[in-house]
């Protein structure tokens, strides 16, 4: 959230808490899964995976990224905000049928959503304005630990 907003691109992650391994999703699957390691240089790989088109898959259970550039397909709905666009549309299609997912979407020129089960749950507006003004954001396995999705 941080690269995008600074650097001015958006994009969509994908936090898979089932069977991520077994998704079948079009898009650039990793030989071997990247540890998700704010050590080393992890997180310069998914920021630059997360500026391609299509979504990064994370596998939460092993704190991996297992895929980028993927395509999130779903059913449209009466619900869509076509003003939004293909990354907001998509996030809330593709996580409407699946509940072991959230999915993050950056958009390039407005807010964070966060989908779950096709429900934009959360707008983190307030934690962008926080970090720009030189707060620290939260570390991953804190806000993994917090998400909605571990509360059921």
């Amino acid at each position: 959230v941080t690269s995008a907003r600074t650097k001015g691109f958006g994009c969509t992650v994908l936090f898979d808490f089932g069977a991520a391994k077994d998704r079948n999703l079009s898009g650039h699957w990793l030989d071997v899964p990247a540890p998700v390691n704010p050590h080393n240089k992890t997180f310069l790989l998914l920021e630059n995976m997360c500026k391609v088109d299509g979504a990064v898959q994370l596998d939460v259970n092993s704190l991996t990224v297992l895929a980028f550039a993927c395509l999130l397909d779903g059913q449209a709905s009466a619900d869509e905000d076509l003003s939004r666009g293909a990354r907001f549309n998509s996030a809330r299609r593709y996580s409407e049928s699946k509940a072991d997912v959230l999915i993050l979407v950056v958009s390039e020129d407005g807010p964070v959503t966060m989908f779950e089960q096709g429900q934009p749950g959360t707008r983190i507006e307030k934690y962008v304005r926080d970090y720009e003004a030189n707060h620290a954001p939260p570390k991953l396995g804190d806000w993994l630990n917090n998400s909605p999705a571990n509360h059921s």
